[in-house]
């Protein structure tokens, strides 16, 4: 009988961390395995091992639900778990899908606000005047973040000056991928003499 078993979700590895996997019988547990499939494995079957995984690998991104099984030295394999665990596997970083101003947009109003578009839904919390930057310093506010949008609100800036915003990799996704690399983009104000 499997007693036990978790799987980590939101996985940002194809490698899914199973965090307790345990089970029991009335002589001894001889195997371990877990499926994609509600349908009991043979206790023939390749794939089972000796002690419970630490991770259950799948080939691509998608929402796996996961079954554990468990098997004695006579052949005889658990019932399905009466709580299989679905988990979610995404591996792909946020990127930069468009900005507001463009970089290298000129021209561009004294204090205009700039809008960042990511190419995937962002988690708020990591996207602050922290991991958004820039510079020259001037006032710098995010006034809304939601989805995959954000707007920031710059202050006090100065005509015919070329501002840079660099978006951090810490800004992350909803599952906790990281941006792979920073994103810097430049604009220029308008010259208002």
């Amino acid at each position: 009988t499997v007693t036990a078993f978790t799987a980590t979700t939101p996985s940002t590895s194809l490698n899914i961390p199973i965090p307790s996997f345990t089970a029991s019988d009335n002589v001894a547990v001889s195997g371990y395995k877990i499926t994609t499939s509600a349908t009991p494995p043979l206790a023939g079957d390749a794939g089972w091992t000796g002690t419970a995984p630490a991770t259950f690998t799948v080939a691509s991104d998608a929402t796996y639900t996961l079954y554990p099984w468990a098997k004695d030295a006579a052949g005889n394999v658990s019932a399905v778990f009466a709580t299989p665990r679905t988990v979610v596997v995404d591996t792909t970083a946020p990127s930069v899908s468009s900005t507001i101003p463009t970089s290298g947009a000129t021209n561009v109003a004294l204090n205009s606000t700039v809008t960042i578009n990511w190419s995937e839904n962002v988690n708020c919390t990591t996207v602050t005047t922290g991991t958004v930057t820039i510079s020259p310093v001037v006032g710098w506010t995010r006034t809304s973040c939601s989805n995959n949008q954000a707007v920031f609100t710059p202050s006090g800036q100065a005509g015919a000056t070329t501002y840079t915003v660099t978006i951090s990799t810490s800004v992350a996704d909803v599952n906790g991928n990281p941006m792979a690399a920073a994103y810097p983009f430049s604009y220029t104000t308008v010259d208002t003499t």
